[in-house]
């Protein structure tokens, strides 16, 4: 029981270094841009606030537990910018850094 521990902590140990020299690459290249998450209020939205703009649909009552992120289009490889669909982005949250999809 020991040993898968102790292979088990190594194992996320190795994870953890290459997740940190992935994060310290990406801000090597990376680029700063302001993220807004996506709030489903009435006067903001049209008759179809469960289906956003590339037609996925999601429960408006949960749409802050969603993790994807929208990039406008000057972000994306098709107009000219650094990310393709479904891209990972690092996200630096209150000095907590998380990984998240741009979109579905």
């Amino acid at each position: 029981m020991i040993k898968e521990y102790d292979r088990s902590i190594t194992r996320l140990e190795v994870e953890k270094e290459l997740m940190r020299l992935e994060l310290k690459e990406f801000k090597k290249f990376g680029r700063k841009v302001t993220v807004t998450m996506y709030r489903p209020l009435p006067q903001e939205t049209d008759s179809t606030p469960n289906i956003l703009a590339d037609g996925t649909k999601i429960d408006p009552e949960k749409a802050s537990d969603y993790r994807f992120v929208a990039l406008s289009r000057n972000l994306l490889k098709r107009w000219g910018g650094d990310f393709d669909f479904v891209d990972w982005v690092a996200i630096e949250e209150d000095g907590q850094k998380r990984r998240y999809l741009p979109g579905p």
